[in-house]
C-alpha cells in the first residue's frame, strides 16, 4: 500500500489523502473512473495520472490538477487541462509506484504554506472545448493564492 493524494474534479469536494494497492489496476482505473494515462511531474518528482479519456468524455475541468499539472509538467504548462478526476503518487521505481512526495502531499492538504504565481494564456492556447472553463480556471487560481488573514 502507497499514499496517494486524490484530487477530485468538484471544487467542493476535499483533497484527501487514501493508502492505495499499487499492484492493482482494477483500483487505479477506480480513482479516475476509467483508462488510466500517467503524467511525470518535476521538483519533486511525482507522478499524477488522470482519466485518459476525459476531455472526449467531456468531463469537468479539474482546476487543482491543472494548475499542479501546469506548474510540475512544464511541457503542459498553458497547452493542455486536466479533464475529471485525478490522483497523485510518487515517481515510479522498479516499475512500481511509490508514497507521494511529502513536500506535495503537505502543498495539497494546506499543512504547508504555498506561494502560487501563474500566467494564464490567451484563450486561444487553450483547448477550444475547455476554452469556456479558463474563468473556472483563473478562479481556482485565485482561491489557491488567496491567503487567510492573520488574528
Amino acid at each position: 500500500m502507497i499514499k496517494v493524494v486524490v484530487l477530485p474534479a468538484d471544487p467542493s469536494l476535499p483533497v484527501r489523502l487514501i493508502d492505495h494497492d499499487e499492484t492493482s489496476l482494477t483500483a487505479d482505473q477506480a480513482l479516475v473512473g476509467g483508462l488510466i494515462e500517467g503524467i511525470d511531474l518535476v521538483d519533486p518528482h511525482a507522478r499524477l495520472y488522470v482519466r485518459e479519456t476525459g476531455k472526449i468524455d467531456n468531463l469537468p475541468l479539474n482546476g487543482r490538477a491543472t494548475l499542479l499539472a501546469w506548474v510540475h509538467a512544464p511541457q503542459l504548462r498553458a497547452l493542455d487541462v486536466i479533464a475529471g478526476d485525478a490522483y497523485l503518487t510518487g515517481p515510479s521505481r522498479r516499475s512500481r509506484n511509490t508514497d507521494t512526495p511529502a513536500a506535495l502531499l503537505a502543498a495539497l492538504t494546506g499543512t504547508a504554506p504555498v506561494h502560487v504565481h501563474v500566467h494564464v494564456p490567451p484563450p486561444s492556447h487553450l483547448d477550444h472545448r475547455h476554452g469556456k472553463n479558463r474563468h473556472e480556471l483563473r478562479r481556482t487560481v485565485r482561491l489557491l493564492h488567496h491567503r487567510p488573514a492573520r488574528s
